[in-house]
């Protein structure tokens, strides 16, 4: 049950949120859901409506919907218990008015159990409680996200046929970070700045990547809890950008593989703070503290466990690939891109954080933050080393532990371990290893009624 003084201080909220409204002149608010493929979902609703305390009754398939919103039956939604509701209800400390559209907002809502307990499968609210299991350690994390993506004028035609390849590009630019023919896209990056610098979602940076129509952008460090809010919002909102303009934005880890187009990653990182202090470096050392080290060495362990979270989908591991620096094994390095985390000890003691590079566009940002958090406590509470640094490139290297090559082998490991169980929940690894599972075996009865062109181009008339 609901603790009295969670409830009281949640209801305080909730009366500060409706002061918002009226202070803002709010008339409908956008009602935002986490489930685990990392979209939100949601509704529109009356302002005023969106904030009862009781929340708003939504179906446990919000757990359960696998690529394209197809369906996974698993114990916990299926026919035989009748796929029961869940109560989301808003937390007020989200609560936002967007800046691009007077009279509009939006607000995070968490899901709760009938009984009134926190329900243990929410990414959101598994994020929250790893937060404060980290804060009874001592420390506090500071995280930030970089999301690759491409983007193309809309044509619903050629979606419908499924002729994805015939898409145009947004901007004609193939190289990263150019300048020289930036008209085409700069006053859509700058319109997304504006917008979520407007509901206090600072992106420092964007621009184009490696790719046709290709681009990047970057958020600003914070608390997980709003770092993975960050990640998941600025994503939404930059999807509705676009389809305003009459634009689509694919996430997809790898939409092409016929020529050199890169795929999408986002890059996560992290760093430990203790009484306001950087916790990775010591002045003593001149090098990483012990606690780095350790939070280091539990990352790097418990990766291969978690790979499936880093990498969910069946064209999440066609991005797989050492030598388009994204990494087949858990390996750690000095500023070095060619590993599975980057270590970063400069410019100075306060930069000291680690960039985790695994992570494909399709990943949820909230599991990612929550694996993230997990490998961290994990290391510091058994104080694991990470083993040294590569030199070089960590392509081939057999000094570190491979990762899963596929999705198949990444929910076996996942289902497995008992590292994810004690972290995320019992509960957790079972439904998602099964919505994971169901991803696969739609994929795989799909291929099954496939004869790809490589196969008639080299035995129609051969064989």
């Amino acid at each position: 049950m609901l603790d009295s003084d969670w409830l009281k201080a949640r209801d305080e909220g909730l009366g500060a949120a409706r002061r918002f409204v009226e202070e803002r002149g709010l008339e409908f608010l956008q009602i935002e859901l986490t489930g685990l493929d990392g979209l939100l979902r949601g509704k529109i609703s009356p302002a005023k409506k969106s904030l009862s305390p009781s929340g708003t009754g939504i179906s446990s398939l919000t757990y359960s919907l696998i690529g394209n919103d197809n369906v996974a039956i698993t114990p916990w939604s299926n026919p035989d218990n009748g796929f029961p509701k869940l109560a989301f209800v808003p937390d007020p400390d989200s609560i936002t008015a967007w800046g691009w559209k007077p009279g509009m907002g939006s607000v995070l809502h968490d899901a709760y159990m009938h009984d009134g307990s926190v329900c243990p499968i929410d990414p959101r609210q598994m994020v929250k409680r790893l937060t404060g299991e980290l804060a009874q350690r001592g420390f506090e994390a500071k995280m930030s996200y970089e999301l690759e993506f491409y983007i193309f004028h809309d044509d619903d035609a050629l979606i419908q046929k499924g002729d994805f390849h015939a898409l145009r590009p947004f901007g004609r630019a193939w190289d990263a970070y150019t300048l020289s023919r930036s008209p085409a896209w700069q006053e859509l990056g700058e319109e997304f700045i504006r917008r979520m610098q407007s509901i206090d979602i600072p992106v420092e940076a964007f621009h184009t990547e490696l790719g046709y129509g290709m681009y990047e952008f970057a958020l600003a460090p914070t608390d997980p809890v709003k770092a993975a809010d960050n990640a998941a919002r600025a994503k939404l909102y930059l999807r509705q950008l676009c389809t305003e303009r009459g634009l689509i934005a694919t996430f997809m880890p790898k939409w092409r593989a016929d020529r050199g187009d890169s795929g999408s990653g986002a890059h996560f990182h992290i760093s430990l703070w203790k009484d306001g202090k950087p916790a990775f470096w010591s002045e003593e050392k001149a090098d990483l503290s012990d606690v780095a080290r350790h939070a280091l060495g539990g990352l790097v362990q418990t990766m291969p466990d978690l790979h499936g979270i880093f990498r969910p989908l069946v064209n999440s591991y066609r991005r797989m690939d050492a030598a388009s620096w994204n990494p087949e094994n858990a390996s750690w390095g000095i500023d070095n891109h060619s590993v599975a985390i980057r270590v970063i000890n400069a410019p100075t003691p306060s930069h000291a954080h680690f960039e985790h590079r695994t992570a494909g566009a399709d990943a949820n940002p909230y599991l990612v933050v929550a694996a993230l958090l997990s490998g961290c406590m994990e290391g510091l509470d058994r104080k694991i080393d990470p083993g040294q640094p590569c030199q070089g490139d960590a392509q081939g290297s057999t000094a570190y532990p491979l990762l899963p090559p596929g999705l198949q082998p990444s929910i076996d490991a996942l289902a497995a371990s008992d590292m994810a169980k004690r972290w995320l929940g019992e509960m957790f690894v079972e439904q998602f290893c099964q919505t994971r599972a169901q991803e696969l075996a739609d994929y795989m009865a799909w291929e099954k009624t496939q004869i790809s062109a490589w196969e008639l181009r080299r035995y129609f008339e051969w064989a």
